[in-house]
């Protein structure tokens, strides 16, 4: 648990400051990452309650390993992100992992 924790929280820093960084890369101006962050947690309100309670029916140590898996899928679609649409896939991605991964690691 605590290793993939770490891993968690590495991803978690890592996916922060590069999706900035590949957004200012692409010639975007700083409103896309505010609205990136904005659609992120828009997601979290909106689907991690009826997520949250669909999940608990299964393993603690499968739900945080696919919810981790799915964090490490969103941060690498941001290495092939070339279009705020693919970012905006990217982003999707990791915030499903991360409500997944997060809900059940933190109970």
């Amino acid at each position: 648990m605590f290793f993939s924790s770490l891993f968690g929280v590495f991803l978690f820093f890592h996916w922060g400051g590069a999706v900035a960084l590949l957004i200012k890369d692409l010639g975007y101006p700083e409103r896309v990452y505010g609205m990136l962050m904005a659609f992120n947690g828009f997601l979290i309100t909106v689907a991690e309650l009826p997520l949250s309670h669909w999940i608990k029916r299964f393993e603690s140590r499968w739900v945080i390993g696919i919810g981790f898996l799915l964090c490490g899928v969103g941060v690498a679609f941001c290495g092939f992100a070339s279009t705020w649409l693919w970012l905006g896939i990217a982003v999707t991605i990791f915030t499903v992992g991360e409500m997944i991964s997060m809900a059940v690691s933190g109970a």
